[in-house]
Order: C-alpha cells, then sequence, then structure tokens
C-alpha cells in the first residue's frame, strides 16, 4: 500500500468516529499518530485529494472541513478554499485559481521563488547555509523536500514555530532527506490611502492556505 492509499484509509477510519467531521488540521494529527513513518509531506495531497478520490466515503461540508459522506448527503462537488476571485479583464500578471494549488515545487517557481541554499546538519544541530545573498529577515522563505514544500514563512512566521520547524528539519535530515531553501525576495509594492501594504504577509497567508505546508500547522498555531 502506498502512504497515499495509507493516508487515505487512515483518514477514512478516524472520520468514522466523529459524526461532525473534522478540520483539516485536526485530521492531520490524527492521521500522524497512526502513520508516524509516514512523510508529512505526504500530507497535503493525500488529504487534499480525499473528496475525490473517496467520493462516495468523503465531502466537505466547508471550506477546511471533512466529513463522511451520509446517505444523500452532500452535494456533487465540494467546498474549495475561500471564495473564487473574478479576472478583470484589464488584469496583469498570474492570476490564482479557484482551487488550492497542489503543494508542488513548480508552483512556487511561478510566482518568483528561486533556490538559495539549504540546511544542514551541524554539531550543534542544524545549520542553515545560503548559496546567494539573501536578506532572510524581509524574504518569503520556503523549504522543500523532493518536490514538495513543507513550510512557507517569513521570520515573524517561523520564529512563532521556531522549535517544531527546527524538529522537523532535524528529523528530517537525520533520516537522509534533504531539505532546500528557497526565497521570494522581490514582489510588486502597493499602498492603501498612503500606507504601506506588507505584500509578503499577503503572499504567505495565501500560499500557506492553498498549498497547506504540512510544517505551517506547528502546535499553538
Amino acid at each position: 500500500m502506498s502512504p497515499r492509499e495509507a493516508i487515505q484509509r487512515v483518514a477514512i477510519e478516524v472520520l468514522g468516529k466523529s459524526s461532525e467531521g473534522l478540520p483539516y488540521r485536526e485530521l492531520v494529527a490524527e492521521v500522524a499518530k497512526r502513520l508516524p513513518d509516514v512523510e508529512r509531506s505526504e500530507f497535503p495531497s493525500a488529504l487534499g485529494d480525499l473528496p475525490k478520490d473517496q467520493s462516495e466515503a468523503v465531502w466537505r461540508p466547508r471550506p477546511g472541513h471533512f466529513k463522511l459522506r451520509a446517505d444523500g448527503e452532500g452535494p456533487a462537488h465540494y467546498a474549495r478554499g475561500r471564495k473564487r476571485r473574478i479576472p478583470q479583464e484589464n488584469s496583469s500578471g498570474p492570476l490564482w485559481p479557484d482551487k488550492p494549488l497542489p503543494n508542488h515545487l513548480d508552483n512556487l517557481i511561478r510566482f518568483g521563488f528561486h533556490e538559495v541554499g539549504a540546511w544542514q546538519l551541524s554539531a550543534e544541530g542544524i545549520d542553515c547555509h545560503f548559496d546567494s545573498e539573501v536578506d532572510a529577515k524581509t524574504s518569503l522563505l520556503a523549504y522543500v523536500m523532493g518536490e514538495n514544500v513543507v513550510f512557507i514563512g517569513r521570520a515573524r512566521t517561523t520564529a512563532a514555530g521556531v522549535g517544531y520547524v527546527r524538529r522537523s528539519i532535524r528529523s528530517a535530515l537525520t533520516r537522509a532527506k534533504p531539505v532546500r531553501i528557497f526565497a521570494l525576495t522581490a514582489w510588486d509594492h502597493a499602498e492603501h490611502k498612503g500606507l504601506r501594504v506588507n505584500v509578503a504577509a499577503g503572499i504567505e497567508d495565501e500560499l500557506v492556505e492553498r498549498m497547506q505546508p504540512p510544517w505551517n500547522n506547528f502546535p499553538g498555531q
């Protein structure tokens, strides 16, 4: 049985014990307890596609919430993310799709991220090594394992979950799983009535919501 199949099978078992269903983060936590050896990077795709792959059994009564389908319950389609954004005729640049983004490296590169370094084991624990010059405090960083995005955040986000994220990085490296670092260092600036808008924060929130990187679901968030 593949990791994807195991995750979906256990998720259905977990949902079967909750008549009201579970939000995404709680479902991830419960499934992870039963599958401790499965990489957390496997979870977003497997659970995100659960209402499609197992449409006869599972549906989303609202965005980010999973529930077993009772007889005749639920529409033919399931709720997805935020409200659909209506493209404007004169808009330029990439438009967000009306569904969550697949958790793939290609989608980071599509929006301007580039590889800047990697995490490495050290005598003190782990160290972040940058191959190119980058201001980690102002850039939007993303950690990638294989082709999957496992974390997205600015310095403030990283600090909030630093212990959990660092433990996750070290766990991956001790199992010979490389953790590469990508960065978004430039974006179009914006203002609202003379106030400068933090565009990086908006990009971070949107990417985290749509890609669901597993390490962003750190305890206490």
